[in-house]
């Protein structure tokens, strides 16, 4: 009897957790983002590897980056696993793919962990996709993922565009 209250006592844990993390899904504005209507259909991630498409995940905006964090970094690590699963797909091999991801030192992966950027950079151009990182400075990147992973993003990174800020 014991343990079945300690097991009864996780599970109302465990759904209450999973209440709190869900419920932000449930209203306005993030039940837009995961609920298709006629103006916005559902995105299919394969056709965006089938004809070539152009995604851009922008986590600009600060006003809900902490409810919205988990689900960019879902849906970076699917992008990245199509990336590097290409040329095994069936599915046009010949169109480009472009996957930007502004402000990338807000979704950036430590340099050990499997949805790593440098991990999709080292195998993305040879299947065809292009991953653009953009970033205010190298210090940003620096302060979240450490010297060893920036300077390995910087190295795989064929070209480098610095801008002031304004």
């Amino acid at each position: 009897s014991g343990l079945t209250n300690r097991l009864s006592g996780s599970r109302s844990c465990l759904n209450s957790s999973v209440g709190n993390v869900l419920s932000p899904w449930a209203r306005e504005p993030l039940s837009r983002l995961v609920n298709p209507d006629e103006h916005r259909p559902m995105v299919n991630l394969s056709d965006i590897f089938q004809y070539g498409k152009v995604v851009v995940i922008n986590v600009a905006q600060t006003e809900h980056a902490e409810d919205l964090w988990p689900a960019c970094l879902m849906l970076k690590q699917a992008l990245f696993k199509l990336a590097l699963t290409r040329a095994r797909l069936p599915i046009n091999q010949e169109r480009m793919v472009a996957i930007v991801i502004d402000e990338a030192n807000r979704l950036i992966s430590s340099h050990s962990h499997l949805s790593s950027e440098h991990i999709a950079l080292e195998a993305a151009r040879s299947n065809r996709v292009a991953i653009i990182l953009a970033a205010q400075n190298l210090s940003g990147l620096n302060a979240v993922s450490g010297d060893v992973l920036t300077d390995k993003l910087a190295a795989l990174c064929g070209n480098q565009i610095f801008l002031a800020n304004s």
